[in-house]
């Protein structure tokens, strides 16, 4: 009786994947040449060890997020120039998009962080902006105390939850300052 080599190459890859193993049933069935059904039973303890390949996937995950401030200006003061706004920009990788921007704000001069509405909170506080790829939030110069010295913050967080944060951008503020360019006396 021949049976095809279908029947035996299964049973040979249940047996090598581990779905069966010595001293286990299963059941496959094969037509013979001559159209009878055979029922496989107990595997016998095998004499040769069987090597399998592991085929190991990894998925890369999409890079952080990347998270800009473009106003104020890293180490400027800014006095009658102050524009009320700070304002950035947000970009993640092209399988996502960006979720939310937000900002925190402290004056380092007090180590008090920017609430919302004011410079009240005593740990690191993150504010949400408008916008999220652009952004901006109003920071009117009614809140800026003359001679302190303010640092700024940017976090983007893209789709998939991922976190990005901007280097931190450090001004002062002083009522008497000139324009960029002007002079200070």
């Amino acid at each position: 009786m021949k049976l095809r080599s279908v029947a035996l190459v299964g049973v040979v890859c249940l047996a090598g994947l581990g779905l069966v193993g010595v001293g286990a049933h299963a059941a496959f069935t094969t037509s013979t040449t001559s159209g009878q059904t055979i029922t496989a039973g107990t595997w016998p303890a095998p004499t040769k060890s069987i090597t399998h390949r592991t085929i190991t996937l990894t998925r890369t995950a999409p890079a952080a997020p990347m998270a800009s401030i473009t106003y104020p200006v890293d180490g400027t003061t800014y006095g009658s120039d102050w524009t009320g706004m700070l304002t950035g920009t947000a970009s993640s990788a092209a399988s996502t998009t960006i979720a939310s921007t937000q900002v925190a704000i402290e004056d380092t001069t007090t180590s008090q962080w920017w609430s919302g509405t004011s410079f009240i909170a005593s740990n690191q506080s993150f504010v949400p902006v408008t916008g999220t790829t652009t952004w901006m939030l109003t920071l009117a110069v009614a809140n800026l105390t003359p001679g302190d010295s303010y640092s700024v913050v940017a976090e983007a967080t893209d789709s998939l939850g991922n976190l990005g944060t901007s280097s931190t951008v450090s001004f002062t503020y002083n009522s008497t300052a000139q324009a960029p360019g002007g002079s200070h006396g």
